[in-house]
């Protein structure tokens, strides 16, 4: 089943203040929902998205939940179709906050291990990234 998400979407930062945790498994749509949708004080003035993934500061701000568990193969941004119930959750807090707020701008980040240089890791980590956000955008 299809879900339109609207928008140039990004998944898993807002650009508002609230505390950040990780979970060793899944969390539900409502608990993703929860903590990237929790009330807090607007900010002073928008920032843009390239100058917000550059200011650490500013990230450190917003709410977040840091999903650690999708899956890739070593090496790949590939998304397996197993994961796909995991993203299914994603995407449904996402649309859920979309509904309310037709502004919300979500940032989805990849990681990857320490095997390999940085370089290849930080472009393993933006492929990942730019994976996650075209499945929920396509798929869901």
């Amino acid at each position: 089943m299809k879900r339109i998400l609207a928008g140039a979407l990004m998944a898993a930062t807002l650009l508002q203040p609230i505390p950040v945790f990780a979970q060793a498994s899944m969390p539900s749509a409502s608990q993703i929902e929860r903590s990237l949708d929790a009330p807090v004080a607007a900010p002073k003035r928008r920032v843009p998205m390239r100058e917000f993934k550059r200011r650490p500061e500013l990230r450190r701000q917003a709410p977040s939940i840091n999903i650690q568990s999708i899956n890739f193969a070593f090496g790949s941004s590939e998304i397996a179709s197993s994961q796909y119930g995991k993203i299914e959750n994603i995407a449904t807090a996402m649309s859920r906050i979309l509904r309310r707020d037709r502004d919300a701008a979500f940032l989805i980040e990849g990681h990857t291990d320490a095997v390999g240089s940085s370089g290849s890791n930080l472009n393993l980590s933006e492929a990942r990234a730019a994976s996650l956000k075209w499945t929920l955008v396509r798929e869901f």
